[in-house]
């Protein structure tokens, strides 16, 4: 058989096969690609902690910030502050562009889960009882977008101490090992994909299983400590909690929900803080009107996202938690 490739019958290739040959090639590249992204291990939208900067929030510790908070010892249990099944950390910047305002951009980011935490002014701007309306974070309050502080505290206990995991006693608490391995097994790694391409055999879940106790236990931890610096700070006639209401119109109405606390007020909570307490404005400030860096109005918020990760909503409980015990001494 004749197979020496000469020039005529390059050309003959070229003028002829040459499209067959690309149309293949993108073929191959589509199936290709469509294979992975339906086969391939994708982590989960809980696994993925991002920390919102709000327009107007300034600062250039956001990424070491996040590398504090997976470093060993963070976190009140001798683990980071964020869990194991945090796998990836990013800072979202929300600035306006354009004609499309910040606001519109943040609802852009929310509507495909890039939000776990957010930093935000505006607090100290009044509500306009009339209108319903006010700053860009009591819009969040109205778009259901942040979740009460005192919901996320109750979920907390829910999770933990109601669902059996941690039992409260006189001396202390107790976790039930047995009963988190069970809800591990049972539930956590069958309920993702992820899950199940990861935990592959004995040894791999029987690993997941104490990083699983350390997290509910961590869950617990953070809930209590929060609670108890809320409550120590009232005992000294403060709060560091920012609260607001929902506004919406009944035809011509304007009607509210409940005043709930949702938020943490930056300026409150570090306005006793003693010396040996690092500067909240060397991690976030805002300007004034006068060009000066401050924390006036800054709130600090955990974004709404139980109906896709219910597990690990409590990430941002622990933010807040580490926020608390860094920056003030209400948690002391």
């Amino acid at each position: 058989m004749d197979i020496k490739i000469t020039k005529k019958r390059l050309s003959n290739l070229i003028s002829y096969d040459f499209l067959k040959i690309i149309i293949a090639s993108l073929a191959a590249f589509v199936l290709w690609s469509l294979a992975f992204t339906s086969l391939g291990t994708r982590i989960t939208d809980g696994q993925k902690f991002y920390l919102v900067v709000y327009e107007g929030v300034y600062g250039n510790e956001n990424a070491n910030f996040l590398q504090r908070l997976k470093q060993k010892d963070s976190g009140l249990n001798g683990e980071s502050v964020l869990s194991y099944d945090t796998l990836e950390t990013s800072v979202t910047a929300i600035q306006s562009a354009g004609t499309y305002s910040a606001q519109y951009m943040l609802t852009l980011r929310m509507s495909v889960n890039e939000g776990d935490v957010i930093i935000i002014g505006g607090g100290d701007i009044p509500f306009d009882e009339e209108e319903g309306v006010g700053s860009d974070v009591q819009g969040l309050v109205t778009n259901n977008t942040l979740l009460s502080i005192d919901k996320l505290l109750d979920a907390a206990y829910t999770y933990t101490v109601k669902g059996g995991f941690i039992t409260e006693t006189d001396y202390g608490y107790e976790v039930d090992k047995g009963k988190i391995e069970e809800y591990f097994r049972t539930q956590r790694i069958t309920a993702d994909r992820n899950y199940r391409r990861t935990y592959t055999d004995e040894k791999t879940v029987a690993e997941g299983v104490e990083n699983e106790i350390k997290r509910i236990e961590g869950v617990y931890l953070n809930y209590k400590s929060v609670k108890g610096a809320i409550e120590n700070a009232k005992e000294k006639g403060e709060d560091f909690l920012w609260y607001s209401r929902a506004a919406y119109k009944d035809g011509e109405e304007v009607k509210y929900g409940e005043t709930g606390a949702y938020g943490i007020d930056m300026s409150k909570l570090v306005r006793f803080a003693s010396e040996d307490k690092p500067d909240l404005k060397s991690l976030w400030y805002t300007l004034d009107e006068n060009g000066k860096t401050t924390v006036d109005g800054l709130v600090f918020g955990v974004v709404n996202l139980f109906a896709v990760q219910s597990d690990l909503e409590y990430e941002g409980l622990a933010v807040a938690e580490y926020l608390i015990r860094t920056y003030s001494n209400y948690a002391d």
